[in-house]
């Protein structure tokens, strides 16, 4: 009998053992699974559910609200695509820092997606220049050639503070880079009748008036007002296609933008004036009276044979 309780015992506590083990196995894999800021990472594919890679960790993330996506492009680098959403870090100051999301690395731009420039050998977000290129040596080597147009690495900041901050002949004109016309030969700015300025050894000044039909004509984030100028622009949230229009804004390279000043924004049509109503045509009893007249002339002319036949009766 006191064997019999033995044996129970023992395997009730081999029983018991192996049940502590077993969970001890599942608690040790879930405490050094990923969790946040642990688990190392190098692209964002490493970071399970709602988690994001940032500087080799793994970060717990949020939606942002108001997003739709199904590719990195329409997020901004500052966020990532993920179930459809663009993610971003829960942790506001891991939020702060976290830039240039899933940078691919290159040695040639061809190395990047479309739209995106390889500069210190990683592919960065691009915008397009107003240079025109069949191919990337068309461009300078931190521009990449697409869609016949040069583009340069996006950047947070799109003003100037001088000449030398825009591209090729433009000219910083209050903070905005603008298209410049071409002028005499110079070595300096005192080479050059004022307004004009000495840059790329030519005398140039701020063009007039840029011409433009459409928003796609103007370079970078400039739009085309009302006066066909191309005006500094600003990207708001919300994506475009051809088929389908920006709840705010105007559609241009698929994404949806405002002008930076709202009077420049194109006036809207106004309604075309409601056509006169045709004079209604003179009532018919007009037309009647000279019929009437000659039917009563011809009254008046039958009555005398009438007369004359009267005195033929009496013979």
């Amino acid at each position: 009998m006191n064997a019999l309780l033995l044996l129970i015992t023992l395997a009730m506590f081999s029983a018991w053992q192996a049940q502590a083990q077993y969970w001890s196995t599942r608690y040790t894999w879930y405490a050094t699974g990923p969790t946040y800021g642990v688990s190392a990472c190098s692209i964002q594919s490493d970071c399970f559910g709602q988690m994001v890679c940032h500087a080799g960790n793994c970060y717990a993330a949020i939606p942002v609200f108001g997003t739709s996506c199904t590719s990195q492009s329409q997020c901004s680098q500052s966020q990532v695509c993920k179930f459809r959403k663009c993610w971003k870090p829960q942790d506001p100051k891991i939020a702060a820092q976290f830039t240039s999301v899933n940078l691919r690395s290159c040695t040639t731009h061809s190395n990047c997606r479309r739209q995106e420039v390889c500069v210190n050998s990683k592919c960065y977000t691009g915008e397009p220049t107003d240079t025109e290129c069949s191919n990337h040596a068309d461009c300078n080597s931190k521009e990449a050639c697409w869609s016949g147009l040069c583009w340069k690495a996006k950047q947070a900041n799109n003003g100037c503070t001088s000449h030398d901050d825009c591209d090729g002949l433009k000219l910083c004109s209050e903070g905005v880079c603008l298209e410049a016309v071409l002028a005499i030969t110079c070595n300096a700015n005192t080479d050059c009748l004022s307004p004009a300025v000495c840059k790329l050894g030519r005398c140039i000044k701020i063009a007039s008036k840029p011409q433009c039909t459409k928003h796609a004509d103007c370079p970078g984030n400039k739009l085309c007002n009302s006066q066909e100028n191309c005006v500094p622009g600003r990207r708001v949230s919300g994506s475009c296609t051809p088929t389908q229009r920006c709840t705010t804004g105007v559609c241009k390279l698929n994404f949806c933008w405002i002008f930076a000043d709202s009077s420049q924004a194109p006036e809207e049509p106004q309604p075309e004036p409601e056509p006169e109503p045709e004079p209604e045509p003179e009532p018919a009893e007009a037309e009647a009276e000279p019929a009437a007249e000659e039917a009563e002339a011809a009254e008046g002319e039958a009555e005398p044979a009438e007369e004359e036949a009267e005195p033929a009766e009496e013979e």
